[in-house]
Order: structure tokens, then sequence, then C-alpha cells
């Protein structure tokens, strides 16, 4: 005879929210990776004026590395005001990508 556990009745919807939330770690983290701009060039993006030369560039039939790589050019400052994420990404590329997500969906993933 198997004794149930009375204690933890939700226990399995603990397992699935685990889960779930390390897929959605997983699909924002290759979304931030896609977008990284070059990891050389000193300073800060700026994530609004990156997410509008971005799309620009696309628009105008650019790849999508030229696009990132000419939208990183554009919309770095000499400041060091980004902080290194938990996750290991810099807080101004993860707000630029999210930017060009938003301003141009048409060119996710692509």
């Amino acid at each position: 005879m198997v004794k149930r556990s009375r204690g933890r009745p939700h226990n399995h919807l603990k397992i699935m929210t685990k889960g779930k939330m390390a897929s959605l770690l997983m699909i924002g983290a290759t979304v931030v990776a896609l977008y990284n701009p070059k990891p050389a060039k000193a300073g800060t993006v700026l994530p609004t004026l990156f997410a509008e030369r971005y799309c620009t560039y696309r628009d105008m039939g650019a790849s999508f590395n030229d696009a990132i790589n000419q939208a990183s050019d554009d919309s770095t400052i000499s400041s060091n005001s980004w902080f290194m994420l938990p996750s290991g990404v810099r807080s101004d590329i993860k707000e630029a990508s999210g930017a060009a997500v938003r301003r141009c969906p048409q060119y996710n993933n692509k």
C-alpha cells in the first residue's frame, strides 16, 4: 500500500513552474544573444536608438549581422552606466534587444 503525503499536495505544480521558468529563461537568453552587439565596443548602448537604427537598417535590406553592428556603432555612447545581470548579460544589451524585438518583430530570429 502506498501512503500519500498530505503535507505537500501541490508539489507537482512547483516542478512544472520551475520547468516553465527554465524554458522562458532559455528563450530570453537566445533572443539577447542574437542581438548582442560587438563585445569589443566600450561604452553603453542606448536601447531606443539601437532599436530605431537596427530596424531602419533591416528595412533598407541590411543583413542581420550588419544591422546589429551598425546600430551598435550608432547607438553607443562613452559611458559605462550598464551593469551585469545575474544571467551574465549586460543590462543595456538586454534592454536594447528587447526594444528591437518590440519595434520590429518581423525581423526576430532572422
